[in-house]
């Protein structure tokens, strides 16, 4: 459509505007997104102006000069930090959807003699951890410059000047090319995005994830499928290539999964599996065979036991509506249990024939009186909700992306039952509806395809 169509769209040329000049809020992001999305020719018009920014960017007789890194707290990531090193350091915040927009020959990482500055830190490794050749420092705590930094076995974490915290799992290929961008050789990695890093953009050589505020995981092989997980938010895939008329190059909203095959030509996309529903299926007051009590914290023998429906869940309780799942607990009418005890339930689901590197598992869930740990097989589940008395009145999020495993997976709930006035047991419940994303081991095997 011709350019006369969109100066009579002040939304779209306000929303173009802002981002060219770099002011766009987070509402804003979020709306164009929402014009942009399925629309070809708006597309178009947005990079259209991408692209003169970046071509007056990249005419400056002046380089842009960085100002020194302010050491704040660490974002969240995959793996505990192990030291305090932690570094979000941001003083230029780049726009990296432009800069993902640029023409190909503007995208060299080293196309000018420009000192090679830090553009990350090596801010956390696991014990285990081993380095292939690299072009990088490799010690902890180490500035990054632009370069390649290779991941035999075991995790490392890059935390990004711009502000984008980045895991990495070994064997794996990691270039990084600036403080807001690098590029994903094989392997897998997984990036959290907070607000201020917002452009984050991971290239492959079949794609790149540009950041629209998220976290995500992607997997990359060399002349293979190219795996993307967006498990928080949204990203813009840019196919390489890609015809605009084929729909591969999209927003993906989280939780979604997706693989991009290796001749492009095809774009594989998850379906979600329900894998952790309490009382589905299960008549008021019955076992529900899925769920079981594996422990209580004041016995030190206890027999695993089926955990029972709710027939008559507490008025207060909230439900997830449009799902079969139901609270569940010790004793089959309302839940009654001991007070300031801990009661850890317990359910497996099987990941056979599944690739688990960027499976991630995404749903609600609420307690009486509160969850106060979750584990999946055997290891601590980070970001979980904050205890709190009353967290049957609410649903909390769980997302996890780490810890999957081929097989039989097994994940725990601890609850914990406050008191009573009256020293009386009192009610006791769970109830949780997750689902998992997870593409097939074999590139062929497709559930759905876009």
């Amino acid at each position: 459509m011709s350019e006369a169509r969109w100066q009579c769209d002040a939304e779209l040329l306000s929303l173009v505007g802002s981002a060219r000049e770099q002011t766009l809020d987070a509402a804003g992001w979020s709306r164009l997104s929402e014009r942009l999305e399925g629309d070809v020719e708006a597309q178009h018009y947005f990079a259209q102006h991408m692209f003169l920014v970046a071509d007056l960017t990249r005419r400056r007789a002046t380089p842009l000069r960085m100002a020194a890194p302010v050491v704040s707290t660490p974002a969240r990531s995959a793996f505990k930090w192990r030291t305090g090193l932690a570094l979000a350091a941001m003083v230029l915040i780049v726009l990296g959807v432009t800069f993902a927009l640029w023409p190909r020959e503007a995208r060299t990482p080293h196309e000018s003699n420009q000192p090679r500055s830090a553009v990350a830190l090596l801010s956390d490794l696991s014990s285990d951890v081993t380095f292939g050749e690299s072009t990088t420092p490799t010690a902890l705590g180490s500035d990054l410059p632009p370069g390649m930094l290779r991941l035999a076995s075991g995790a490392a974490q890059v935390a990004f000047h711009g502000g984008a915290v980045v895991d990495l799992a070994g064997p794996c290929a990691f270039e990084m090319t600036g403080s807001g961008r690098a590029r994903l050789v094989s392997g897998t990695v997984s990036a959290y995005v907070p607000e201020r890093a917002r452009g984050f953009t991971l290239d492959t050589v079949s794609l790149s994830v540009i950041d629209l505020g998220t976290a995500f995981t992607v997997r990359a092989e060399d002349k293979g499928p190219t795996d993307v997980a967006v498990t928080e938010g949204q990203v813009w895939l840019d196919v390489r290539d890609a015809d605009p008329a084929s729909g591969l190059s999209r927003i993906v909203r989280a939780p979604q999964v997706m693989r991009l095959t290796a001749d492009r030509g095809r774009m594989i996309v998850a379906k979600a599996r329900p894998v952790l529903v309490t009382g589905r299926g299960v008549s008021p007051g019955a076992d529900d065979p899925q769920w079981q009590i594996a422990g209580v914290s004041d016995a030190s023998e206890f027999t695993l036991t089926a955990a029972k429906a709710l027939a008559r869940p507490d008025v207060s309780y909230v439900q997830i509506d449009g799902t079969e799942a139901r609270w569940i607990g010790i004793t089959p009418d309302d839940g009654a249990a001991r007070t300031n005890t801990t009661y850890t339930f317990r359910t497996t689901f099987d990941m056979t024939g599944f690739d688990t590197r960027t499976a991630c598992l995404v749903g609600k869930y609420a307690a009486d009186n509160t969850v106060t740990a979750i584990r999946l097989n055997g290891k601590a589940v980070a970001n979980i909700a904050a205890s709190d008395s009353e967290q049957f009145r609410r649903l909390s999020a769980l997302k996890i992306a780490t810890g999957l495993v081929p097989g039989v997976n097994v994940i725990e709930f601890d609850v914990f039952n406050g008191s009573d006035p009256h020293g009386a047991a009192n009610p006791m419940g769970l109830i949780v509806d997750a689902d998992i994303y997870a593409l097939p081991e074999k590139s062929g095997a497709a559930p759905t395809e876009q």
